[in-house]
């Protein structure tokens, strides 16, 4: 068969745009210098870029007090909770001119250790000193009937959820329990219902289990996890269907930055406070819809404000849809569409939450609102392609071949009897067979060391087609 470009390859060409090309298309210069030297055989996440760690506003200093108040600083997953936290408190209250509203999946993913539940707590700890607990919902989804309730009782909602990934491959299981399955499909149908009334199922004991109808409902969903379940789930098919695609996904660069000894108490600032506060009121003299609308009454219709874009903005979001068209085009029929058909709307939600954190009172999205929000989708998506490319297979072969690729990737180099000893999981003739398929195909290279005593075989990891950006990976 003719070689396809890899699902990737057009955000690693955009690397090479010239500063033009990148004003107007603020695509992925993250990636330019990924590829220069050899750390990248190492398995090492996308390095995340400098300048989508600057958003400015109630989003800065959110991540500002995470880091502030860690032992172990997570800017990035703090930015991905800081957004998930400005999406639901300006959810119901502020919509783009297209009617599309701030409701944000995202999922921040670090080993265990790595300090990735802080950023939750402190988002806690700023609601409750705001009294704005009320848009926390429940930190476990138990059902499909215990969301929704929860979303009928305040129609805008923050759920916070710790071992996001055992969560998925529970609810993703072919064979999940269907009260487990069903939170899955409510979630989907709910991302898709922000702007207009929410209508669920119909049972024949309306008396016993009635129609639940909820106005414009907001849920916003920040999950954490380790790496190995989270990737694990996705071998069910959730990237090829498009269900994950909704997520937004931080993976830090640092599993393990530097601890710091004293960090900052926990207390909020005042002027955060008073910050997060000010989203939640939402524009000064404008009107929801009534007294119901203002106090969050789910079942009374909302007229939220629209954020006007500037000219320039208009201008560079217009790029950004041209590009989401031409990644379509380029990647028909693989699982990557499924991304990229999200990229655009991604994009915009974020630019309005970056104008939305600046000013409240009065949001105009700017083109630097614009420029940072798909520089950051970028991200999210080429994290998702990498990681999926090393880490996510369709059957248990494919699944062993990319688990022993991935123990000499993060090796470099690894003797053979090493690799043995690590792939203790595969039967003899599985890890013979597996370690000739990886040198015929040019994945790894065996070479043999004559010693004094004895010689040694040698595994060195070679660039696959992904890490190259030259290259294409067979069909």
């Amino acid at each position: 068969q003719m070689a396809q470009p890899h699902p990737a390859a057009a955000l690693l060409a955009r690397a090479e745009l010239t500063p033009h090309e990148n004003a107007i298309h603020p695509a992925a210069p993250f990636l330019s210098s990924l590829y220069a030297s050899r750390a990248k055989q190492q398995a090492k996440p996308l390095p995340v870029p400098a300048n989508i760690m600057q958003p400015g506003g109630v989003l800065q200093m959110l991540v500002d007090e995470c880091c502030r108040t860690a032992l172990r600083p997570q800017p990035f997953l703090a930015l991905g909770a800081a957004i998930c936290l400005v999406a639901a408190l300006a959810g119901r209250r502020y919509r783009m001119p297209t009617d599309l509203r701030s409701n944000i999946y995202a999922i921040g993913i670090a080993d265990s250790g790595g300090g990735k539940d802080h950023a939750r707590r402190c988002v806690k700890r700023v609601l409750y000193a705001a009294g704005l607990d009320r848009y926390l919902g429940g930190e476990d989804l138990a059902s499909s009937g215990g969301l929704l309730t929860s979303l009928q009782r305040h129609p805008d909602r923050l759920f916070q959820v710790d071992e996001f990934g055992q969560f998925l491959k529970l609810v993703l299981a072919p064979r999940a329990p269907a009260h487990k399955a069903a939170i899955w499909a409510e979630l989907t149908k709910l991302y898709t219902s922000a702007a207009e009334p929410y209508i669920g199922a119909e049972y024949a004991d309306q008396k016993a289990r009635p129609r639940v109808t909820i106005e414009q409902p907001c849920a916003c969903l920040w999950g954490v996890t380790v790496p190995g379940p989270f990737w694990q789930a996705l071998e069910g098919g959730a990237l090829a269907d498009g269900s994950i695609a909704r997520f937004l996904v931080f993976l830090t660069d640092e599993d393990y930055p530097e601890r710091v000894e004293t960090p900052a108490g926990m207390e909020p600032p005042a002027d955060l406070v008073a910050a997060v506060q000010a989203i939640a009121r939402g524009v000064p003299g404008h009107s929801h819809g009534g007294n119901l609308a203002d106090a969050m009454e789910s079942s009374a219709p909302i007229h939220a404000y629209t954020v006007p874009l500037s000219p320039d903005a208009e201008a560079t979001m217009a790029a950004v849809r041209r590009e989401a068209t031409e990644l379509l085009r380029a990647h028909r029929g693989t699982y990557a569409t499924a991304l990229f058909g999200r990229y655009a709307e991604n994009a915009a939600k974020l630019a309005m939450i970056a104008a939305i954190s600046r000013d409240p009172a009065r949001p105009v999205t700017e083109a630097r609102d614009v420029t940072w929000a798909a520089k950051l989708v970028e991200h999210c998506i080429g994290t998702l392609l990498q990681e999926a490319e090393r880490r996510v297979a369709d059957n248990d072969t494919e699944a062993n071949h990319k688990r022993v690729l991935e123990i000499i990737r993060s090796a470099g180099t690894i003797t053979r009897n090493a690799l043995v000893r690590r792939t203790q999981f595969l039967s003899k003739r599985e890890r013979e067979e597996i370690f000739e398929a990886l040198v015929d195909g040019e994945l790894v290279a065996r070479t043999v060391n004559r010693t004094a005593t004895k010689p040694v075989v040698l595994f060195t990891f070679c660039n696959t087609p992904f890490d190259d950006p030259g290259g294409n990976s067979s069909a």
